[in-house]
């Protein structure tokens, strides 16, 4: 959430009176920008590079108002290589060097949503993948291995030790 540190809305007709949160959250916006094009380096050979993406903004209290706050919704997908703990270390870096280039916003981690299981990915050689594209082939498909940066119930059957393997029809880029 970005907000002006006096928390006092301005009439629109003297916008000099006060901080305008929007024009926060649109800096804030290009800091998030950089960063994610940064995220495009560190590319996961099955699902792509992590991404960070604004999915939701709301600000403002009154036609005639200089907004006071506005929040930020960002959804942000892990790779199987990353850590929730050091995304959101970085993350937290990211908002305290805005935060000293900014000193009239306040910017807040207001809330943390996480998936039902954050990232997951079995081996290639897992004797259970192994087998599957063994049964694959023998019906006369050529199995490929890959991935998918959507959520599912893979990663809580990973997490309590059982190989998985996600098959099914259709293309996960359709999915909403």
């Amino acid at each position: 959430m970005i907000r002006e540190d006096d928390a006092l809305a301005y009439h629109a007709a003297q916008p000099a009176g006060g901080v305008n949160a929007l024009y926060g959250a649109a800096r804030l916006l290009l800091a998030i920008e950089e960063h994610a094009a940064a995220l495009t380096a560190n590319v996961h050979p099955l699902v792509g590079a992590p991404t960070i993406v604004p999915v939701m903004m709301s600000g403002g209290e009154a036609l005639n108002m200089v907004p006071e706050h506005c929040r930020i919704t960002f959804d942000r997908r892990l790779t199987p290589d990353e850590r929730e703990e050091e995304v959101l270390a970085r993350f937290a870096d990211l908002l305290a060097r805005f935060q000293r280039d900014h000193p009239e916003l306040t910017v807040t981690l207001v809330e943390l949503a996480p998936s039902t299981g954050g990232p997951s990915q079995t081996a290639d050689d897992d004797p259970f993948v192994v087998c599957c594209r063994a049964a694959l082939r023998e019906i006369g498909q050529q199995p490929e291995l890959g991935g998918m940066q959507v959520n599912c119930d893979m990663s809580h059957f990973r997490r309590a030790g059982m190989p998985t393997v996600v098959y099914g029809p259709g293309d996960p880029r359709a999915l909403p």
